[in-house]
């Protein structure tokens, strides 16, 4: 069944999870866990950027430049809406804080 087989990593069998190393002569004691699937690697970025554009909006506060930078961040994963929203709020507190610290 795995004569001819080209060595590299293959699905473990038994072990949905997990990968196995055939050398080209047999299977190596060596194993590896499988790559998530591109389904689950864009849920993680989507959450990920939901997270990136949360801290975003408590920086653009407390800290504008973060918030600014981190608004352009998350405008650049695919939530233009909301990173650009994040960056003028940014400008806006920047403002503000300018105000509070320095007066007029």
């Amino acid at each position: 069944m795995t004569e001819g087989l080209a060595p590299g990593w293959y699905p473990y069998k038994g072990h949905d999870d997990a990968l196995r190393y055939w050398d080209g002569d047999q299977w190596t004691d060596n194993y590896k866990p499988k790559d998530p699937t591109p389904a689950t690697r864009s849920r993680r970025t989507a959450a990920d950027t939901e997270s990136l554009a949360a801290i975003g909006v408590f920086a653009a506060v407390l800290f504008p430049i973060a918030g600014f930078i981190i608004g352009f961040m998350v405008a650049g994963r695919g939530r233009p809406v909301v990173g650009v929203g994040i960056a003028a709020a940014s400008v806006v507190a920047a403002t503000v804080w300018g105000i509070i610290l320095f007066g007029e």
